[in-house]
């Protein structure tokens, strides 16, 4: 993909699943090495999205009202 498209983005947003994060914190990460390989020779950096805090199943009352 990035040889067809000629670069990569600046940014990579990945979430926070075990194949991507080893350990989420948000002082220390731990990225998987495959991820890191792949980002240094293009200078992408990577980013990780939080886990939502918001509660689903307490909107679905206020929904059925």
């Amino acid at each position: 993909m990035v040889e067809f498209y000629d670069g990569a983005t600046e940014c990579l947003l990945i979430d926070n699943l075990k194949s991507g994060v080893l350990k989420p914190d948000i002082w220390d990460l731990k990225i998987n090495r495959a991820y890191t390989e792949f980002a240094e020779p293009y200078g992408t950096f990577i980013d990780t999205r939080r886990v939502a805090t918001a509660k689903i199943e307490r909107s679905i009352p206020q929904a059925r009202e």
